[in-house]
């Protein structure tokens, strides 16, 4: 592919993933995109396919990305990237997709988008599928050290009491791990405060 800065990549089992970037000229798309297969060592490019109502994602740089791999209850596993805001000609973007890795269509999030567009800036995932966004350019082209936090999956129920439980008790980190286990907190959520 040609050279490139600010992209992003994913992996799978067989590809490397290069997503977006650019040169100061060009922005690169995301229809299709550039991978290297991992097993016969070779460059090739794949096609993607747009959401039906919204189209493909428009081209970017200096956005964010995460990958998370979802199980159903049959192990099946689907993985997915995440991508938000980024930098385009016209200027910062604030919109947020996902792409499937097995489907490798597009879906753009409608009801969800960054508070303000955004680009330089970074991302982390749980493996909960708690999506974190930190820092940044936005569109006045001020930093910005703001840190969103966005669910891109639904969290199993005991992961949203946690969240309640993180609300309403914001010093949890200072009860004993006796004291949480005697009040009917799980094990491995009294791990994330005492390992």
């Amino acid at each position: 592919p040609i050279g490139r800065y600010r992209h992003e990549i994913a992996v799978d089992d067989r590809y490397i993933y290069i997503f977006g970037g650019g040169t100061s000229d060009i922005v690169f798309d995301l229809k299709t995109l550039p991978v290297i297969d991992l097993i016969d060592k070779k460059w090739s490019k794949i096609v993607t396919y747009s959401d039906p109502e919204e189209g493909f994602p428009k081209p970017r740089k200096c956005h964010s990305l995460v990958q998370h791999t979802i199980k159903d209850n049959n192990d099946n596993e689907e993985t997915f990237v995440y991508i938000a805001g980024g930098n385009f000609n016209s200027g910062p973007l604030n919109d947020v997709w996902r792409l499937s890795l097995k489907t490798r269509r597009w879906m753009k999030f409608r009801q969800t988008s960054l508070r303000t567009s955004l680009f330089f800036h970074d991302a982390c995932i749980t493996p909960d599928a708690c999506m974190y966004i930190f820092g940044g350019i936005t569109t006045n082209s001020s930093r910005s050290n703001n840190l969103f936090k966005m669910w891109v999956a639904i969290p199993k129920l005991s992961v949203i009491a946690w969240e309640a439980l993180l609300h309403y008790f914001p010093r949890i980190h200072q009860a004993s791990k006796d004291f949480m286990l005697e009040k009917g907190v799980p094990m491995h959520f009294v791990k994330r405060v005492h390992p």
